[in-house]
């Protein structure tokens, strides 16, 4: 399906993303204790802990072996688009007709 390395590729850039994301969402609450909310850091602050959850779906699913088996159909997703969205779930065709 995926080669082995491209596999250890994407799995490496999903972890780092989600430490990164980590790290940012816990900047922006801590923030948010200091100054207060602010409606535009907190959406920011919710796309990234939604991001962050796709991230965690997607490790989740390498550790299982279906990585990059679209959810919604079961038709291997195409390595294009892994690499350029690695935490999805979803092939072109379902992701642009389920959202």
């Amino acid at each position: 399906m995926y080669a082995n390395h491209r596999l250890s590729k994407l799995q490496l850039s999903l972890e780092q993303q989600h430490e990164d994301l980590q790290k940012r969402i816990h900047q922006y609450e801590e923030m948010s204790r200091r100054f207060g909310h602010v409606e535009d850091d907190l959406r920011d602050l919710q796309r990234r802990k939604r991001k962050l959850s796709e991230i965690e779906r997607a490790l989740r699913r390498l550790m299982c072996g279906n990585y990059g088996i679209c959810e919604r159909c079961g038709v291997p997703i195409d390595p294009a688009r892994l690499e350029a969205i690695p935490e999805t779930t979803l092939c072109y065709k379902c992701s642009a007709r389920y959202g």
